[in-house]
């Protein structure tokens, strides 16, 4: 059966620049659980955004579905990902990734800090895409008390073939604020320092 399950709710505000700026807001819904007593993970989202553009208002649906394991000694993911944007074509992704934790630090009230190489391969209409980096990564734990939580990871990866151009960069943060023994406030910060930032927020209920 489905053990963890947790529903939530998610209102996030979207910034693209680059040469066609556009500012984006999106409700979304998703639902997560462990399959089995010991894993994998699993989540689905799915949800509904309109664009503000010096072109007028865009429509988008979107669809994710994610599945996730941690081994003593591998980290491995897969997600499917189906965008759909008014005038324009869809856009899905098949992404498998896999991080080898080389280095751990474990502190007081369960804080951690990892460096881990990572691979990703990715698969979509047009073509397919395989890139390594590396991961760093942090926790606090309960080191800000039990209810406050703060974590970010930091991750840069560049094509495997000769013709990749430089390092791509992402960063995300993100804060979990827990009210009673069912719910949760979480924040999340995303950025490609390039053209894309995201924040999300979501109320989230375990039942």
């Amino acid at each position: 059966g489905l053990h963890n399950l947790a529903v939530g709710l998610r209102a996030s505000a979207t910034h693209a620049g680059g040469p066609n700026p556009a500012t984006s807001f999106t409700q979304q819904a998703a639902i997560s659980g462990r399959i089995g007593a010991t894993g994998p993970d699993l989540s689905l989202d799915a949800g509904f955004s309109q664009a503000d553009s010096d072109k007028g208002p865009v429509g988008a649906r979107n669809f994710a579905a994610r599945l996730w394991h941690t081994f003593d000694w591998l980290g491995v993911s897969a997600a499917y990902t189906h965008n759909q944007t008014d005038g324009a074509p869809d856009d899905r992704r098949f992404v498998v990734n896999t991080t080898l934790p080389v280095w751990q630090k474990r502190f007081e009230k369960g804080a951690s800090a990892s460096l881990a190489p990572t691979a990703s391969y990715v698969w979509s209409p047009a073509g397919n895409d395989f890139r390594i980096g590396a991961a760093l990564s942090g926790d606090t734990g309960h080191a800000l008390g039990e209810r406050f939580r703060l974590n970010g990871q930091f991750t840069s990866l560049t094509r495997a073939d000769p013709t990749g151009q430089g390092a791509d960069i992402f960063a995300n943060a993100g804060a979990s604020w827990r009210i009673g023994n069912l719910m949760a406030l979480q924040a999340v910060y995303s950025t490609d320092f390039a053209e894309r930032s995201d924040v999300s927020i979501a109320l989230r209920g375990s039942v």
